[in-house]
């Protein structure tokens, strides 16, 4: 999820060139055959998905258990952050105390469980703002705050500006 590199062999490199020249030398025959076209890159994938897999299996195998919880704890911040704001759905989602999981959190990232839910939720609140002409009753209905003006204080207590202020700066 942080480094997108797939460490491949000569073999896996030389199949995956074999399979775009093929690919190639088909779209520029006359009246090429879309599904053979359509096959070749799926196997193509095929191929580079079974790379991925070997190598995610190849990390996880290496990963703490603190480690594999913050990137599970991330994961479920990112899917939920604009509907789950406490640190207590979380936990349940990965069946620990909200304890356990704020300690791992915090000696795997440096910051606090809290402090992950609202950096999402900021993030998400400012490409809102920024790239939507929602209002900011709309958005702070979509993010799941219980009214405009708390919506307001929690977005100024951590952006230094109100939600107008930042959808008026460039």
């Amino acid at each position: 999820m942080r480094d997108f590199q797939i460490p491949a062999s000569v073999e896996d490199q030389q199949t995956a060139r074999n399979i775009l020249e093929t690919l190639w030398h088909l779209i520029h025959q006359k009246n090429y055959h879309r599904p053979t076209a359509s096959t070749l890159i799926a196997a193509l994938m095929h191929h580079y998905d079974r790379l991925f897999r070997q190598q995610a299996d190849t990390l996880a195998a290496t990963r703490s258990r603190e480690q594999t919880i913050f990137d599970r704890f991330i994961q479920l911040v990112n899917q939920h952050c604009c509907q789950q704001h406490q640190i207590s759905y979380y936990a349940d989602r990965m069946c620990l105390t909200e304890r356990y999981l704020g300690t791992v959190v915090r000696q795997t990232s440096g910051a606090t469980t809290k402090e992950w839910i609202d950096r999402a939720l900021i993030t998400q609140a400012k490409v809102l703002l920024r790239h939507s002409d929602r209002t900011v009753l709309k958005i702070s209905e979509d993010l799941n705050f219980p009214n405009p003006a708390f919506f307001c204080k929690y977005f100024k207590r951590l952006t230094a500006m109100t939600p107008l202020e930042y959808r008026g700066k460039e």
